[in-house]
């Protein structure tokens, strides 16, 4: 017996039902619901759980398990670019990476797209110039940047 087994599905569709799960977080009388209106736990007691991970370095193959099912919101980014890696023959998967919003993510590439134009080539000093602009609020990031690419 699980402890899903009493609850009650819910109606989330039309207008009404969207906002009610809006409002309520998907989490009525002690339970989380998805959007169908299916229970997927218990609500938590104090409060909606924050998004686990922001913030978090590692690898980028750990990191990209850590993010899966969470439809985009989290992303793991490399810290070094993928087309700086390959051209550099170096490991994608095993790239010092960070878990970032969906948002923080995007504008992040941006500013390392407008550092690092594409179509060039950059060697490892320029490089590092770059990413210690883009990652100037970031210490940590500088220096595994730094180890990673000597």
């Amino acid at each position: 017996m699980s402890l899903l087994d009493g609850a009650p599905d819910q109606n989330f569709s039309g207008f009404w039902g969207g906002a009610k799960y809006f409002w309520t977080g998907g989490n009525i009388d002690g339970y989380h619901y998805n959007i169908d209106g299916k229970a997927t736990g218990l609500a938590p007691i104090m409060g909606v759980t924050p998004t686990p991970g922001i913030g978090k370095l590692g690898t980028y193959a750990k990191l990209a398990k850590m993010t899966r099912g969470y439809k985009g919101a989290i992303q793991a980014h490399h810290l070094v670019e993928v087309r700086h890696l390959r051209r550099l023959m170096m490991s994608t998967k095993n790239a010092p990476s960070v878990i970032l919003s969906r948002t923080d993510h995007a504008a992040m590439t941006k500013t390392l797209q407008q550092l690092l134009p594409y179509g060039q080539t950059y060697t490892k000093p320029q490089l590092i110039n770059a990413y210690k602009q883009a990652y100037s609020n970031y210490p940590e990031w500088i220096d595994l940047v730094v180890k990673f690419l000597y």
